[in-house]
């Protein structure tokens, strides 16, 4: 269908897209849109457009036969420029077509006109994009990020289920419906249709400014070195979109696309800490998880990673106030002795288990302590009467024994001293012829025998423990 242009002062359509002044006023033209007031394929009235981007419109239409309001997406005309293309388009539609989950846009319909422009009828979601926001509140609550995000991945696993890689996962392509009780509901649009996307750019007829240019900011490292994908790349996605919903930015961002790629290759992600202080650590290890390098290091499916951000926000009660953020009831923090983990699933396939504290409980009852009765407690008491009696006997004993040697030796004689030498006695004179008389020999005094030590009591720890030992054997 050709694209017209129109009058703004008289009304005149021209069909030729190189006019471009009126031929009855002379005022500048304005272009039309070609599907605008249209019936499609005979069955849908495009009644209004809803908005547009690199892939193609979206138009509000009427479903002439059903009688409901539904929504079709016309794709650029390069989408399908040949079999291959075509062909690739109705196998992605009908893939994505078998998906049915909540969080994930129903299709109802799906061709490609007589001018070879691709189409498909979708559900009208109420509400608005993700991205739009994010440019509204710029980051989100802990709370609502969990609300939201959880949702997403939900449908996407779907998906995976399925066989269906979304490889465009990006704020754009999801809906947000806000309720009026606070509650949000969550959609995720566009699958499979990005294959196409890879294929036309791999064809060259992409300009600079088409999609790569709006989803680099996304792309896992696998995607950018043009290696094979698989669901583990939509994770990466998915974690990029986690980290600007925290953050309120994207990890990775360059003036040029190609900077960007290298980034998602080389660089490792700027740390949420400095970003947001109060962001859980255990959160920003999830991030950061699903921003790992290499496929087989991030969590393997979108579900687990959901649970991991689920185990992880859920241990911390969030009292985050963020500018213009709606602010939810945070989950009370659980302790150790809970017995039940902080969310209960079966085993998931490639899913690490649960790795948090010890339950109390699975450490097995403490050990019965049993009391003593009445018998043992009334021998006890005598033994330990009895051993102090005797203890306190056993030490007067000691102490009236030691005395007693020493009145003894008190009340013994003194031995007798000896004979003092008599210093004034007159010498013999030295000139008469008298004989000297030889002196008188003093036998010596013997010295009393030293009487034996006494014997040292016997010690009170020794008596003591003969009483105890006696008592312990009559009480036995």
């Amino acid at each position: 269908m050709g694209v017209t242009k129109r009058c703004p002062v008289c009304g005149a359509t021209y069909p030729n897209a190189n006019t471009q002044f009126c031929s009855n006023d002379g005022a500048s033209l304005e272009p039309v849109d070609p599907y605008l007031g249209t019936t499609l394929e005979g069955k849908y009235r495009m009644e209004s457009r809803l908005g547009a981007g690199g892939m193609g419109a979206v138009y509000k239409a009427h479903h002439l036969l059903l009688g409901r309001d539904v929504a079709v997406k016309v794709l650029r005309s390069e989408m399908l420029s040949d079999a291959k293309s075509a062909e690739r388009f109705r196998r992605e539609a009908q893939a994505a077509a078998r998906l049915e989950h909540p969080n994930a846009v129903t299709i109802y319909d799906f061709g490609i006109t007589a001018d070879g422009n691709a189409y498909l009828v979708m559900e009208l979601l109420r509400g608005t994009s993700l991205r739009d926001i994010l440019d509204r509140d710029a980051r989100l609550s802990l709370p609502r990020t969990v609300e939201i995000f959880t949702q997403v991945c939900a449908g996407i696993d779907r998906a995976h289920q399925l066989g269906v890689v979304h490889r465009d996962i990006k704020p754009d392509n999801v809906m947000v419906d806000e309720r009026a009780d606070g509650s949000v509901g969550v959609k995720v649009v566009d699958f499979g249709i990005a294959l196409l996307q890879d294929a036309v750019a791999e064809s060259g007829r992409l300009t600079g400014t088409g999609l790569i240019v709006g989803t680099a900011n996304y792309m896992s490292p696998e995607h950018c070195r043009g290696a094979s994908m698989d669901a583990r790349s939509d994770v990466y996605s998915l974690g990029i979109v986690l980290y600007e919903m925290l953050a309120g930015r994207v990890p990775f961002t360059a003036p040029i696309v190609s900077a960007v790629i290298v980034a998602h290759v080389n660089e490792a992600p700027p740390p949420l800490g400095p970003i947001r202080p109060d962001v859980p650590p255990a959160v920003e290890r999830v991030v950061l998880a699903a921003l790992a390098k290499r496929p087989e290091d991030r969590p393997q499916t979108a579900g687990e990673l959901a649970r991991r951000l689920a185990a992880a926000a859920g241990g911390a009660a969030d009292t985050m106030a963020v500018p213009g953020a709606v602010q939810t009831t945070a989950p009370v923090a659980r302790v150790a002795t809970d017995p039940s983990p902080p969310y209960a699933t079966a085993p998931q396939a490639n899913h690490a288990p649960f790795s948090g504290p010890v339950p109390a409980t699975a450490l097995g009852p403490a050990p019965e302590r049993r009391g003593l009765s009445g018998l043992q407690v009334t021998l006890i008491a005598v033994v330990t009467l009895a051993a102090g009696f005797a203890i306190a006997a056993a030490t007067l004993g000691v102490m009236n024994y030691r005395a007693a040697q020493n009145e003894n030796r008190a009340a013994a004689p003194a031995p007798a001293p000896p004979p003092a030498e008599n210093r004034n006695a007159a010498a013999p004179p030295t000139n008469t012829a008298a004989p000297v008389t030889p002196p008188v020999l003093v036998p010596p005094v013997k010295e009393p025998a030293p009487e034996p030590p006494a014997p040292e009591p016997p010690a009170a720890d020794q008596v003591r423990g003969e009483v105890e030992q006696l008592l312990g054997d009559w009480v036995s």
